[in-house]
């Protein structure tokens, strides 16, 4: 009778071990948390000693607010459409001159053709 109790103990345990679901929990998904980190953590570079001396001419407590805002807002496309705002699209002032094509100097590649036959 005792060894009846353990067969029968046993069976429960293999059944409600085959009701348990092997998937992995789905409360908080790895690349959803990563995709935040990356839309919140944009940082100041270092100073790039360009012409136009950026970090010159914008204070450090105006670059500070910018990027607090930056990181503030809840979407990538949110923050692509404000980047898109502050960009110029500005005509070509200067054009070179083009020679005319009997004059420049064309390199003109020319390969025989192999035929397989």
């Amino acid at each position: 009778m005792n060894t009846e109790n353990n067969s029968s103990g046993n069976e429960s345990e293999v059944v409600s071990r085959q009701n348990e679901s092997k998937k992995r929990k789905k409360y908080g998904r790895m690349r959803d948390v990563m995709k935040k980190i990356r839309l919140l953590s944009h940082e100041v570079g270092a100073n790039c000693n360009c012409r136009k001396q950026c970090f010159q001419n914008v204070p450090e407590e105006a670059r500070k607010t910018i990027l607090k805002n930056f990181n503030a807002m809840t979407s990538i496309n949110e923050q692509n459409s404000y980047l898109c705002g502050l960009i110029t699209v500005l005509l070509i002032r200067r054009r070179r001159p083009r020679k005319d094509e009997d004059v420049a100097n064309l390199r003109r590649q020319e390969k025989p053709l192999q035929c397989e036959g």
